[in-house]
């Protein structure tokens, strides 16, 4: 059986071993990770492999993949490319990926930071079969579990990446069975998610408490975070909590800050419809309570 894996991140990294110690891999392909991002998941595999005598290389384009022959299985884990029709036709049995959703819905590009973002209670993976559409093809396998409205999504990942695990152990058998039958996906009932990038985490004060809070937990670490500015200061938001939903402000100015506590170190700030307080900020590299330099209810924070 002539596997070849395409993998990135932890969840790359996990399946790796888990295919190793089940088949002889054939190749596996990395890609470099872009400088926003903490962890650099791609020296580990590359490690890995080098331990376990895997060929092992950094992707730059599907010609090198073409000229692999007899190909059984494609499996791409985190992967960040999209396929041409020559990639997928490729192996004997099937090019297959997991997607960090509840297929159809939220098909695209971090779906599990969008779903979040969304308020969504319930998230999950699915395994598939890839075909000439984005995240379209059949589902072979799809585990969900619930999450809470506080979960940060570092938390949320980590179970994102058992749910990766399980999912892999699932892709295993059915290797080993060849059995790929799928259920075709709803189309229907598709949503699409477009690409995020680190200047999406800047807060709109105007939104209300809850979309707020939701995208703080949606890109907390290990995601680039959550800011405002004051000052033309860039402020990430390392913890805060809602204070009030339904605020009785009739006199409202989003980004306002109505409260500043030198003791206690938070600020609570107007959003479209309550109060959100901040607990804990990060400036440059220097972490510190929110009235060290937010002192005045006269501020506004936000560009």
């Amino acid at each position: 059986m002539k596997i070849v894996l395409l993998i990135g991140k932890k969840h790359g990294l996990g399946s790796l071993k888990i295919f190793s110690d089940n088949f002889d891999i054939s190749k596996v392909y990395i890609f470099k990770e872009d400088l926003h991002e903490k962890e650099q998941f791609s020296k580990k595999i590359k490690e890995f492999c080098s331990r376990k005598k895997i060929s092992c290389d950094y992707w730059k384009d599907e010609n090198d993949l073409l000229k692999i022959s007899n190909v059984d299985i494609l499996v791409a884990i985190k992967w960040r490319f999209l396929f041409s029709n020559k990639v997928i036709n490729l192996p004997k049995y099937g090019c297959f990926a997991i997607h960090d959703s509840l297929l159809p819905k939220y098909r695209g590009a971090s779906p599990l930071n969008w779903a979040i973002a969304n308020g969504e209670s319930k998230v999950g993976a699915t395994l598939f079969e890839v075909n000439e559409n984005v995240d379209s093809g059949k589902i072979l396998d799809q585990k969900s579990f619930r999450i809470k409205e506080d979960q940060l999504f570092g938390e949320i990942n980590d179970l994102m990446y058992e749910t990766y695990l399980d999912l892999i152990e699932s892709l295993i058998l059915r290797i080993k069975e060849r059995n790929f039958r799928g259920k075709k996906q709803d189309e229907a009932k598709a949503s699409y998610c477009c690409r995020r990038t680190p200047e999406d985490g800047e807060i709109n004060w105007s939104k209300n408490t809850r979309e707020i809070f939701n995208l703080y937990r949606a890109v907390s670490p290990p995601a680039p975070g959550c800011f405002t500015f004051f000052n033309d200061k860039k402020i990430y938001i390392l913890d805060c909590e809602i204070i009030d939903d339904r605020s009785s402000y009739v006199g409202s100015v989003s980004g306002r800050i109505v409260h500043s506590s030198k003791s206690e170190g938070y600020v609570d700030v107007l959003t479209g419809n309550g109060i959100l307080r901040l607990n804990l900020v990060k400036v440059g590299n220097a972490i510190f309570p929110p009235s060290k330099i937010i002192k005045s209810i006269s501020s506004t924070l936000g560009n």
